[in-house]
Order: structure tokens, then sequence, then C-alpha cells
């Protein structure tokens, strides 16, 4: 549903704008809530709330409650739920809280990752791009789907 790479500020009241080319698709689905999280790897994730309940919310509720990982991991995430609605102009609120988890000051890398997307300051992303090697990621991708089969 997301996909792209878009850049944007954060405007003196912690509001980011929502790339137009999600904001059709969200209209189109009758979406103007957001699910906003701390997320790894140094960003914030922006998901539907329908999204956020399957992909986060019910993976996480069948997380072993015996294992203090699992309880970690849900109160670290957790703890960072906020939601927000999209204002008349495209824009969504982002706590300073989350800004300063992702580092984020003014100007943002909105990164779609298909279920969700993720905002990040642009610096930390266009560095975190140069450490991503695709080809070496292609290849164990496919190293495993040829063990499952």
């Amino acid at each position: 549903m997301f996909w792209g790479e878009y850049f944007h500020t954060v405007d003196e009241k912690g509001r980011i704008i929502i790339p137009s080319k999600f904001r059709n698709i969200l209209e189109n689905k009758y979406i103007e809530r957001f699910v906003i999280l701390k997320w790894p790897d140094g960003c914030i994730a922006v998901f539907t709330e329908q999204g956020f309940d399957k992909d986060v919310k019910k993976p996480l509720q069948k997380s072993s409650w015996a294992k203090a990982s699992s309880r970690d991991i849900n109160r670290a995430l957790g703890a960072t739920v906020s939601f927000a609605d999209c204002d008349s102009q495209g824009r969504i609120n982002i706590s300073q809280k989350l800004l300063d988890s992702a580092s984020i000051k003014k100007d943002v890398a909105i990164i779609g990752t298909g279920n969700h997307f993720e905002i990040w300051d642009k610096d930390v992303w266009s560095n975190r791009q140069k450490e991503i090697k695709i080809e070496e990621l292609l290849e164990k991708i496919a190293d495993s789907f040829e063990q499952e089969e």
C-alpha cells in the first residue's frame, strides 16, 4: 500500500505532511486515523489502525507472556504508541518524545515499506541507506526460499 521515498519537514508544532500519494490511497479507503510508535533501527512507524492490529498488535499478543523478552517488547513498543488523525492539510502530529527517540529535528525522510511507512531524520536515513546492501539481502532471502522448498 505504501511505497516510495519522500522528503518533508517537521513544523514547529510537531506536524508532518503525509505524502500526497499516501493520502490518496488512504482517502480511497476512508482512513483518517493512524497509530504511531517508536520503531527499531531509529525511526518512527506509522500504521493504519487496521494494519497495526494485524501486523503488530496480534503478533505481540500471541507472544509468550512467560518470556521476559516478550513482556519487555510489549512494554517498550506499547509505551510509545500514540494515535493521530490527519488534519485538513494532510498532516499528522507527532509527539516530541517520539521525534526525540528518532533524533528528528526538522528534515525528514518518509519511507513507504508496504504495510506502513517510516519517518526518519533525513541525515540518519541517508547514512542508513549506505549501510543497506541490497545484493546481500536478496541472496539471504533467496537462500531462505530455497531451504523452504
